[in-house]
């Protein structure tokens, strides 16, 4: 049922959660890399039009820039949000964080 309706959809969001989801967490290597699959997998979804994907981590935007930074159209949010890239030829940008004050 899923697969029926992602076929027919015209805009999707595929939000991917990087460390425990497209790699097991291990404390041996605190650095996994993604798979040669899992990178294909992405250029496979990246292509499609109707696919707006981000990769979600809380690793360095250097790191998964290294990682992730030659798949086109990918969105990349790093450090745990606070960094985001928007598609392939975009920079990091930091999310500015406002704190409102509350008067006192």
């Amino acid at each position: 049922r899923v697969l029926r309706k992602y076929r027919k959809s015209n805009q999707r969001l595929l939000l991917f959660d990087f460390e425990g989801t497209m790699v097991e967490q291990d404390p041996n290597q605190p650095f996994p890399r993604p798979s040669q699959e899992t990178l294909a997998i992405l250029e496979t979804l990246c292509a499609d039009p109707r696919n707006v994907v981000v990769v979600l981590s809380g690793k360095r935007k250097e790191i998964l820039e290294k990682w992730f930074g030659r798949i086109a159209n990918l969105n990349l949010g790093a450090e745990h949000g606070y960094c985001f890239r928007f598609g392939a030829n975009s920079k990091f940008l930091r999310q500015c964080l406002i704190r409102e004050s509350s008067g006192n």
